[in-house]
């Protein structure tokens, strides 16, 4: 009742002023009287606007998900279903918030596929930082680690997954279709990166991700002492010369006075898996 009566106050106080605004000959219908007509109408389209979506729609359809998902397994983006995943696959993030909210659901499977996307282009010497999903696509394509069409399909589902992001209206059956095809596609690009990767480049990145996540030794990512980083006494953190070799090669590290420092790039690298 309030509201409704407000809505009538602005529409009288705002067709009175037109009507003033009106009654001298000089003015004529100019910018302020078109203003005051929008005051007039505009509490009275609220519920219009309220219901309204713009072209490509405010809301993540199921159906549009299940295309999505079609078109990646023609594309050769998801992996075969597995009854047991690997550790690696158990608790993705996207997963551990599905069943209480769809958006967060699809939000966290849109931010695991960048991650993968991101480890990809650093396999393939592509510095990921500021490119954004479409950049990395566009680059990944260039350097044909991706096709056309897989580009085109990953952008499209990427496009859908933003709109979570976004806060529009999900679906519930969404929660299942990330559970089901998320785990596959996320797989495929992880695949894709394990055989993009050198020869013992993947027991390196082990190495340098327990340095870059568990600290073990205090270093706290600043300099970690030469004598730290390469001693054999500490058994799978150890480093060893081919493998610091590799890291500086591939930008994960860098040589400092008194040991070695982790890069950007190289705490990236850490944390994508």
């Amino acid at each position: 009742m309030q509201l409704t009566r407000l809505r009538q106050i602005l529409t009288v106080g705002a067709l009175a002023l037109v009507v003033v605004h009106l009654i001298w000959p000089a003015l004529a219908i100019d910018a302020a009287t078109i203003v005051l007509l929008i005051i007039a109408v505009l509490p009275w389209l609220a519920p219009l606007f309220k219901s309204l979506e713009l072209p490509g729609g405010w809301k993540v359809e199921f159906p549009d998900l299940q295309k999505a998902a079609e078109k990646a397994d023609s594309a050769g983006l998801l992996g075969p279903l597995v009854s047991t995943p690997s550790p690696r696959e158990d608790g993705y993030s996207f997963q551990t918030v599905a069943q209480q909210d769809p958006n967060l659901a699809l939000a966290g499977l849109r931010i695991e596929i960048e991650k993968r996307l991101e480890a990809l282009a650093d396999v393939k010497g592509i510095t990921p930082s500021r490119l954004g999903v479409g950049g990395l696509l566009k680059e990944l394509t260039r350097q044909d680690a991706l096709s056309q069409e897989e580009r085109a399909v990953l952008s499209d589902m990427v496009g859908l997954l933003n709109r979570a992001v976004h806060g529009a209206t999900v679906d519930p059956r969404a929660v299942d279709w990330a559970l089901q095809v998320g785990p596959r596609l996320l797989r495929s690009l992880q695949q894709r990166v394990d055989k993009a990767r050198e020869p013992g480049e993947a027991e390196a990145l082990r190495k340098l991700r327990i340095w870059a996540t568990s600290d073990p030794h205090g270093t706290r990512g600043t300099i970690i002492p030469e004598h730290l980083f390469s001693s054999s006494t500490y058994g799978e953190v150890a480093v060893s010369q081919v493998e610091e070799e590799l890291m500086v090669k591939k930008g994960w590290i860098t040589n400092v006075t008194g040991g070695v420092q982790i890069t950007e790039r190289g705490r990236r690298a850490a944390l994508v898996e």
